[in-house]
């Protein structure tokens, strides 16, 4: 499998040898590899340390067996970091043993790697630790597989339609070591063109969700944008907040809307606020809340776009937002109008070569995971009141957009763990 580049690790180590009562937590070393070759961290660091200053994790680069990094475990998950000079292609690493207590040896722990996300490349659990003290544990690989695009299969029966919407209806968000997460709900934010389907979307999922269409949100086949404020729905039987907000097209002033857009993430636009036109004055009349928090936050973006759009301009715009909002939010991109390429099959929408194209085109545009890319189709035009296929595409969308959710979630909540801090980020005016 082809490795990405990383310029931070982190472990979080979930139990010793001795079992979870244990009190302490030590290794003698932390060793990396890009094929046979050793690279060394800058940097070394474990968030809310209890170590005692001559066995603090910097020890872990030593080669001296006589070091060694030891803190406290306790049943707690404990991360440490190590930072290096520039972005690295690792293949392996290692571990060595500490002199004494073999009890304190860790046996289970996950490692991820930081490029423009947290990406999980490794998962160990209860993993044999040496008898020996100063020895070498194996080398375990890190592995980033390769998610063909073709990937992504669904059973088209009735029976998976009930499953997914179970799985989607009594999704929960949930952190690492058990720890509560930050927020309760989760804002998902929903953007296009003028024209690519949001409102047509967000019918299609009160639909499949319960059964009938509730008029929330309103569309309409016009060249301009129906939304005209940002439009918040709060699904009563899941924690999940959907946002809608003005499209945009070549009539739009562009550099407004994506400082309209910023605001929207940003947690400071309400329902109230006119959006449209999007012009310049339009932002004078945001009445901008003060000091949003991470609950005000919009978590996950998901990105409409059409199936057959051949547009460079608009894969220019969808690349120029995602790389403006990456640290900031996980992103999704639905193809939308599946049914335009397919007919009625809309079985074929994870197999058609026109639409596998687009997906590889619009993931390598952005440069974002290719499974992040889904196709779709609505409720509305020549598709009837219930469709198994629409139900189970809206469906799969969902359970991305969640898992995507819970990403961002745990993202936040470790970052709050690397600056030792309980209190989630705002933003300054």
């Amino acid at each position: 499998a082809k490795m990405a580049s990383y310029k931070t690790m982190q472990f979080e180590f979930t139990n010793v040898r001795g079992g979870p009562g244990q009190e302490f937590i030590h290794l003698c070393r932390v060793q990396f590899f890009a094929s046979d070759n050793e690279v060394s961290p800058t940097s070394i660091s474990c968030t809310n340390s209890q170590a005692a200053a001559a066995e603090r994790p910097e020890k872990l680069h030593s080669p001296n067996t006589a070091n060694r990094w030891k803190d406290k475990f306790e049943g707690r998950t404990v991360c440490v970091t190590f930072n290096f000079a520039a972005p690295v292609e690792l293949t392996h690493y290692t571990f060595t043993t500490a002199a004494d207590a073999p009890e304190f040896d860790p046996v289970s722990w996950k490692v991820r790697g930081l490029a423009r996300e947290w990406v999980l490349l490794d998962e160990q659990v209860n993993a044999a630790a040496p008898a020996g003290r100063g020895a070498a544990y194996v080398k375990f690989a890190l592995t980033m597989p390769e998610a063909p695009l073709g990937g992504l299969q669904i059973p088209w029966t009735t029976n998976q339609v009930a499953v997914n919407l179970k799985e989607v209806r009594n999704w929960r968000l949930t952190m690492p070591g058990n720890k509560k997460a930050p927020v309760s709900r989760i804002n998902v934010c929903v953007i296009g063109r003028i024209g690519a389907g949001k409102s047509t979307f967000f019918e299609s999922v009160v639909r499949v969700l319960y059964g009938r269409a509730m008029g929330w949100f309103h569309s309409c086949p016009s060249a301009e944008s129906v939304t005209k404020r940002q439009q918040t729905v709060e699904l009563s039987d899941m924690p999940v907040n959907f946002m809608d907000v003005p499209g945009y097209d070549s009539s739009v002033d562009w550099e407004t809307w994506k400082t309209v857009f910023r605001l929207v993430i940003e947690g400071r636009v309400s329902d109230y606020d006119e959006l449209v036109p999007v012009k310049k004055d339009v932002l004078q009349k945001i009445k901008r809340r003060p000091l949003p928090g991470f609950a005000d936050r919009v978590h996950v973006v998901v990105l409409l776009r059409p199936a057959s759009e051949e547009s460079l301009q608009y894969e220019t715009r969808i690349r120029e937002l995602i790389d403006a909002h990456r640290d900031d939010v996980k992103f999704v991109v639905l193809l939308t109008k599946c049914d335009e390429i397919v007919g009625n099959n809309l079985k074929r929408a994870y197999e058609d070569p026109g639409i596998l194209r687009s997906r590889q085109k619009l993931a390598a545009a952005a440069e974002i995971d290719p499974m992040h890319v889904l196709p779709i189709a609505a409720y509305g035009g020549h598709i009837g009141l219930r469709s198994m296929e629409v139900d189970l595409l809206i469906l799969q969308a969902l359970i991305k957009i969640q898992e995507r959710a819970n990403e961002a979630v745990v993202s936040e909540l470790l970052f709050n763990q690397r600056q030792g801090c309980s209190q989630t980020r705002g933003h300054d005016e």
